[in-house]
């Protein structure tokens, strides 16, 4: 079966898209599917939620370190208690990556060719 991906977005706080993203991904990956779950919170909800301590990462852990360098998720992706399921943690530094990647071009297709590199 060829890959998927599904991303739970919405502008507005408070509406269920970590509960979505984190119940959706522990339901796929105890069915049988592998899961990579990507936080790109940062708050790091769903990171918390998987029960990975963000503050035990450095930055160069997290997604944070994909905006502000170009490479593979390869090396940021963190077991979870479930098997199947492997995460990109996020912490409070994605706020500061944002900010200072405003002004960089094409910065919308840096997550999509990290994805493209993941087994």
């Amino acid at each position: 079966m060829a890959p998927v991906a599904i991303a739970i977005i919405n502008q507005k706080g408070g509406v269920g898209k970590t509960t979505t993203a984190l119940n959706l991904s522990v339901c796929l990956a105890t069915g049988g599917h592998r899961v990579l779950a990507v936080d790109l919170d940062p708050q790091g909800h769903l990171t918390m939620g998987l029960q990975i301590d963000s503050d035990e990462l450095s930055a160069e852990q997290t997604v944070a370190a994909l905006f502000q360098r170009s490479g593979t998720l390869d090396s940021l992706i963190v077991p979870t208690a479930e098997s199947a399921l492997q995460a990109v943690p996020s912490c409070i530094r994605l706020a500061r990556a944002a900010e200072s990647f405003y002004a960089v071009l094409y910065r919308e297709g840096r997550l999509r060719d990290a994805l493209a590199g993941v087994k």
